[in-house]
């Protein structure tokens, strides 16, 4: 299983913790988790797995899967496993699966389980198809989540509570909430590539007829674009900006960027507060620089590849034109650049709106 597994196996990533399917020796953890009993006693008791089981459980939830089944474990920042995320049962006529997250004990109510639900749930229903997710617990959710995700109890049976969330509410509730959208400028960034992202930002705000996205450019100085636009930053990059949506398009003179330790600098503290970055072209030799892309799959343009395995010997590359990792989204330019953020947007603002923007585009 060893390389191609290691080469594809899903990952998505939040701010405090990441979700990604482990590798077949990892399933120790596994067993672990399922051996804890602080863990294990509010749902029925320790669960024994030897490791007889595991190639069967593998092959099941995670390679090459029935189609059903979707398995990850969440690892914290420092790379550390403190639980699991899953759903089973998948019927592709209902389109409705069930739901599991176990956290580890001694990690809970630090807010990981709160963000594994969301990578799990922007997973099943953006990328994955679902529309129904169910889930039987024996003891109710926080209100905190029920309000944040729009999970609804439907059944409550002998101690049970059954919770049901559909994509259409996952994807109405926590949008009212302006988010700030910057882009990085500099000396002969690609003016197609902002077009390509930054800009449907703003018309996404004309389509839906209000400010949902506050847009601003951020540079050292004024810049010269790649064809002999002048621009002005809005911000400077010595500034704590927290954005929601951080840009960083590409240009015919990147080499010199990576040379700026101080925009790395930037970018590392933007990337603690954001919601996604957006990389393409040569734009993603930053994230590479920064060391933003360790472990990743990514998307890069094939004259970059080189230079991105000097900058990050870890990363693969896919073939796909864009790769979206939860927070960072890579594209290799053009119009793969505006499918990525398009991605970004419909995480955002849900389908109705980014369907709207399209019709508008076109």
């Amino acid at each position: 299983m060893g390389d191609y597994m290691k080469n594809n196996l899903y990952r998505r990533d939040g701010k405090l913790i990441y979700i990604k399917q482990p590798e077949f020796n990892e399933l120790e953890y596994t067993q672990k988790l399922w051996n804890d009993e602080k863990t294990m006693e509010d749902i029925g008791g320790v669960f024994n797995f030897p490791k007889e089981k595991w190639q069967l459980f593998y092959q099941k939830m995670i390679y090459p899967s029935d189609g059903k089944n979707f398995y990850c474990l969440i690892y914290n920042i420092d790379n550390v496993p403190i639980g699991e995320v899953s759903f089973h049962g998948y019927d592709s006529a209902t389109k409705i699966a069930r739901f599991n997250i176990k956290i580890e004990d001694k990690y809970r109510r630090q807010g990981y389980g709160k963000e594994a639900i969301r990578l799990l749930l922007e997973y099943y229903f953006l990328e994955f198809g679902g529309q129904i997710m169910m889930e039987k617990v024996l003891n109710r959710y926080p209100e905190s989540i029920e309000d944040t995700f729009g999970f609804e109890v439907i059944r409550q049976q002998k101690g049970e509570f059954t919770y049901r969330i559909s994509k259409s509410s996952f994807l109405t509730i926590s949008k009212s909430e302006k988010k700030n959208v910057c882009c990085v400028v500099y000396d002969g960034v690609d003016f197609m590539e902002i077009a390509s992202t930054f800009e449907l930002f703003n018309l996404l705000n004309k389509v839906a007829d209000k400010e949902i996205f506050d847009l601003y450019t951020v540079g050292e100085q004024n810049v010269k674009a790649s064809n002999g636009v002048d621009i002005i930053p809005r911000r400077g990059i010595e500034n704590e900006l927290s954005s929601d949506i951080l840009i960083i398009p590409g240009g015919s003179s990147f080499n010199n960027v990576l040379n700026d330790s101080k925009l790395c600098s930037f970018v590392k503290n933007e990337y603690k507060s954001s919601d996604f970055i957006i990389a393409t072209g040569e734009g993603i030799l930053l994230l590479a620089q920064c060391g933003l892309i360790k472990d990743h799959t990514i998307a890069a343009p094939n004259f970059i590849v080189d230079k991105v395995q000097v900058l990050s010997p870890s990363t693969t590359i896919s073939g796909k034109s864009f790769v979206d990792n939860g927070r960072i989204v890579t594209a290799r330019g053009g119009k793969s650049s505006m499918e990525g953020t398009f991605k970004i947007i419909n995480a955002i603002v849900g389908e109705e709106l980014t369907e709207k923007l399209l019709e508008y585009i076109e």
